[in-house]
Formats: structure tokens, sequence, C-alpha cells
């Protein structure tokens, strides 16, 4: 059991993470531009175009099956992509001391890819196991109790691989850290006795953000409902996009402190990491002057 996990450290490490996420604001600046692109190209004006809103010229009606499907998966593909790219990118500055820049987004290296992969594999698994459970629970229900018993069954071995994988959530950032696959025995043995700690702070988050991003999008929908021009609905795409990547990168910025919290300092391969160098310089001095303090001791006693 690790005694430095508490729910006030994770918190601590997750506000500290923040200030460095929204210090790189060419990096977040860039991803939104992408993303802005990526809805113009979708034709996925999600303030606009809704079915419960009248179509404007610039909402594009795909009578082709193929082709809105194409675009669907096309556009959340790249939000997902675009989602794990800048989590990496946001936090090179802070964790290995690289220089931000507005084009980071294009830079592919192999250790990123893997992180996205890594990332995706994970978030996949997790969302999938969650909407299987929800799809069972809220079906039509079967009169034959040994049918339910089974489906019952399910429901607890999905949830039960979903919890294992959010107790487990800090190997993002410790892979984000280390650029390396990390050992989940060891994470599952360190917070043993602390998952209340995951699951409070990650459920206070969720709902957090999540409430705050809606509102947020509300008011641009409401906006766009009562005020429909071209040039309002680039505007709202944009903001949009900002706002999606700030909540993206809180994310991240959670999950990266799990890992600082759980991993002590001494095990991180980053030694110049800014996140970590805290109060280093201070423990030297303070180090010092106690040594000149006990020579002088000793030479009074002389």
């Amino acid at each position: 059991m690790e005694k430095n996990f508490t729910i006030l450290n994770v918190f601590d490490a997750f506000f500290n993470n923040c200030r460095c996420f929204l210090k790189e604001w060419k990096i977040w600046l860039s991803y939104a531009v992408a993303l802005f692109i990526l809805s113009f190209v979708c034709f996925n004006w999600s303030h606009s175009c809704k079915d419960d809103i009248a179509p404007f010229w610039w909402c594009a009606s795909f009578s082709n099956i193929y082709l809105a499907y194409g675009r669907a998966f096309l556009y959340f593909a790249g939000i997902f992509f675009f989602a794990f790219s800048f989590v990496y990118d946001v936090y090179q500055p802070a964790l290995n001391g690289a220089k931000s820049n507005f084009f980071a987004i294009v830079k592919v290296t192999k250790t990123k890819l893997k992180f996205i992969g890594f990332s995706f594999g994970i978030c996949a698994l997790f969302f999938i196991l969650l909407g299987l459970c929800f799809w069972i629970i809220f079906r039509k229900a079967n009169p034959n109790w040994m049918i339910e018993f089974g489906w019952f069954c399910f429901v607890f071995a999905f949830a039960t691989f979903a919890v294992l994988i959010l107790r487990t959530s800090a190997s993002l950032g410790m892979f984000l850290m280390n650029g390396k696959v990390p050992d989940f025995k060891a994470i599952f043995r360190k917070t043993s006795g602390k998952f209340y700690v995951v699951l409070v702070t990650y459920c206070l988050l969720v709902y957090v953000v999540n409430l705050l991003l809606m509102k947020f999008l509300g008011v641009l929908d409401a906006l766009n409902f009562k005020y429909s021009f071209f040039a309002l609905v680039l505007i709202s795409e944009f903001l949009s996009s900002i706002l999606k990547f700030f909540a993206i990168g809180t994310y991240g910025a959670y999950f990266l402190a799990l890992a600082q919290v759980l991993m002590p300092k001494e095990e991180t391969s980053h030694n110049n990491s800014k996140i970590f160098e805290a109060k280093a310089p201070r423990k030297k001095k303070l180090t010092q002057k106690k040594q000149k303090k006990y020579k002088l001791q000793l030479k009074k006693k002389v």
C-alpha cells in the first residue's frame, strides 16, 4: 500500500500538471486549429446542423449511407488520434524539457505512436466494457431466470474488468513519463486498499469537467439557434475545439498525477523533469546551512 497515495496528494499533483498544461498555449492552439479544419472537411457543424434546427446552406445532407458513415468515422477517428497525440505533446515540455512548438502536431515519433496505441487500447476496452454492461442492463428482460442469470454473470465479469482497468489507469501517466509499458502488477500492488482514492477523484473530475463542458457547449448551441449566420458558426466551432482540448488536457493531467503520486521521483527516467524538480534546490541550501551550524557548534565545543 502506498502511504502517500491520498486524495489531497492526487489533486495537488493534478493542479500542478494543469499549470504546466495551460502554459503550452501554442500546442493547444495548433490542435484546436487541426480539429476545426477536420470539422470543416467532414461537414460536422455540431452547433448549427442538428435535427431540431432548420438546415442551412452550409449543412451537408448525404443521401449515400456510405458517405454519411464514412465522414462520421473519419471525424471520430481524427478526434481520438488528436486527443492522445495532444496529451503526449502538451506534457513533453514539462516532462523532459522539450521546447514548446506550434508544429508539434506534425512531429511523429515511434514513442508518440506507441503512446497513442497504448492509450487508445486501454480507453477503448474500458468504454466497450461499460457499454456492454449498460446494454445488457437496459435490454428487455427475458422471462427465463436461467438466461437472466447468465446475462447477470456477463455484467459482473465486464464490470469487474472495467474496475481493474480503472484501478490501473495510472499506467497511462507512467507510459507518458517513461515511454514504456508499465508494470501492471506493481500498480495493482501500490493501489491495494487505496482504490477509493482513484474512484473518488475520477468521479469528481468526470462530473466537474463534463458539467462545465456541457454548459459552455450549451451556450454555443443557444447562440447558433438564435443568431444563425456563418461567421458565428465558424467562431463557435473553433471555441468548441478549444474547450474539447481543455477537457482532454485535464484528463491527461489527472492520469499523470496518479502516476506521479504512485511512482517516487527516483523511479522516473526523466531527471530533468520540471514537474518533479519542485523543492530540490531548497533542500540543498538547508543541508549546507545545517552543516555550517554543526561546524560552528563543534568549534565552540573544542
